[in-house]
């Protein structure tokens, strides 16, 4: 014989009291909290719970900084930060850079939320002109073939901490002496240092400051390139030649269509999926500047300039690009910034370059917050 058991209420011995009410799909509605004390909840014989478990700091399963993610079935914790999450840039450093034949070792801070920019010094051991940086996982800045003069060749890496905002003395020198560079990053790694000289970069190792040649490709050698760089890629281009380059496989590629620019005016680079490059040829161009996809290189649109601008002293911040100098005829402080949701290119008197009576062709290098669990691409 079946039997039976019927509550409609429970009832302690003070006067509170809990409404249940049985379903007729087998569930329970409770008209009150429960409370499970000391014991576990548990659904169809397996612990209950409404997220999935969580580890503090120092535990090497942490949760922290993690997303929660859902395969359909089960959620989870995701601890993989990605390129564009992965490091959270709130200042640039513009340093270096010229004027005639004057060549700098200062160098600027640039605040990227207040849109604002200072002189903090002389910084640099040596001074260099045409140049490019790139930075570690400890906020060390590295200036490349500083040469301690206008247009000249060396192998002199000059470096700073954007920490202390002082001279961190030199870092290894180049294997290559170079004049004219510019610089492929693949993120927190290695900075590919391209110039003059010969075809094959400089590999600088930002985990360890050690140094190696690679094996380039045609052309990749010749003075003032124009580089990009993304997650998996970076991006070269001077005169007629333009080239993409694997990270993963340290291949060449020949970039169908690359952007117009013979590599004299630089390269805004983001960490959205795309940067922008210059159209026109010439040591300063008012053409359109030409979106890229950086995984790609094909082109998503292209960007009006206000006024003429080449040898761009540029950084990219998380929504804008920063520059922080430039040439249009004559080397000078002139500041602007790119809307990286409006494509829009405008001047910003706040932004000039300080300390200097010119600053074009700069290094430019970010600082920021690295993401939780991130180390680079």
């Amino acid at each position: 014989m079946a039997s039976e058991l019927r509550v409609d209420q429970l009832k302690n011995s003070g006067s509170a009291s809990t409404n249940i009410q049985l379903n007729t799909d087998g569930s329970c509605t409770f008209g009150g909290n429960i409370d499970v004390g000391n014991n576990s909840l548990l659904v169809n014989g397996s612990p209950f719970s409404t997220l999935p478990p969580q580890y503090p700091e120092g535990n090497e399963n942490s949760t922290v900084g993690a997303s929660l993610k859902s395969d359909g079935t089960n959620a989870y914790w995701d601890n993989i930060v990605g390129f564009a999450e992965g490091f959270n840039i709130t200042r640039g450093y513009p340093a270096a850079g010229y004027k005639s034949s004057s060549s700098w070792r200062n160098i600027n801070r640039t605040t990227c939320a207040t849109f604002s920019n200072v002189n903090i010094g002389d910084r640099l051991d040596q001074s260099d002109a045409y140049t490019a940086g790139a930075q570690n996982a400890n906020m060390r800045a590295y200036v490349f073939c500083t040469a301690n003069g206008w247009n000249a060749t060396g192998n002199y890496v000059s470096t700073f901490s954007m920490v202390t905002e002082s001279n961190a003395g030199a870092g290894q020198s180049m294997a290559t002496s170079r004049n004219r560079t510019s610089v492929m990053k693949r993120d927190f790694k290695y900075a590919y240092v391209c110039g003059n000289n010969n075809n094959n970069p400089d590999r600088y190792d930002l985990t360890n400051d050690s140094v190696t040649t690679v094996s380039g490709s045609s052309n990749t050698g010749n003075d003032n390139p124009a580089c990009g760089y993304g997650e998996t890629k970076g991006w070269w281009k001077q005169g007629g030649t333009g080239h993409e380059y694997a990270w993963a496989t340290q291949s060449w590629s020949g970039w169908n269509s690359p952007p117009g620019t013979d590599g004299t005016n630089k390269t805004w680079n983001s960490r959205l999926g795309y940067g922008y490059w210059n159209t026109g040829g010439g040591y300063s161009t008012n053409s359109n500047m030409s979106r890229r996809d950086d995984t790609t290189g094909s082109e998503l649109n292209q960007t009006g300039k206000p006024g003429a601008t080449g040898e761009e002293t540029f950084f990219g911040g998380m929504t804008h690009g920063f520059m922080v100098g430039m040439y249009n005829g004559s080397q000078n402080n002139t500041g602007g910034q790119m809307d990286f949701s409006t494509h829009s290119f405008g001047w910003n008197g706040s932004l000039n370059s300080q300390g200097t009576p010119g600053r074009a062709s700069g290094a430019a290098i970010e600082y920021g917050t690295l993401g939780s669990g991130y180390t680079g691409v």
